[in-house]
């Protein structure tokens, strides 16, 4: 079976901000690409397309309404919530187990928009 999401564009109105918040969060480098007009903080990902960007929004893009993105920290949610907390970002639901499919934090990002952090571990 095929990932039922391949992408996912992230709308925040401060790229460089957005960037140290991911990168810090995630445990990974958010590359700052560019071509033509356009210019984005490339999340990391493996071998696939499975990934998303960070694309410069206005501001009545972000939302903390919307659809939950589910971010991979495997094995590190604590630090990753620890992180987040340094950015001094709302914490709506702090680290909880999900049953079988493992454990998840949902918080907003640096930039107001909620997202959720999974691992399969605690």
């Amino acid at each position: 079976m095929n990932n039922q999401i391949v992408w996912v564009d992230m709308p925040v109105t401060d790229l460089d901000r957005a960037i140290t918040f991911y990168s810090a969060v995630l445990a990974g480098e958010i590359k700052k690409e560019s071509f033509e007009h356009f210019q984005f903080g490339l999340l990391p990902h493996a071998d696939t397309s499975v990934s998303g960007c960070l694309v410069l929004s206005p501001k009545e893009h972000i939302s903390d309404k919307g659809p939950l993105i589910y971010f991979n920290v495997e094995g590190r949610l604590d630090d990753a919530l620890a992180q987040a907390k340094s950015f001094e970002v709302a914490i709506i639901e702090d680290k909880f187990k999900m049953g079988e499919h493992g454990y998840r934090a949902v918080i907003l990002n640096s930039e107001g928009n909620k997202i959720a952090l999974h691992s399969s571990t605690a």
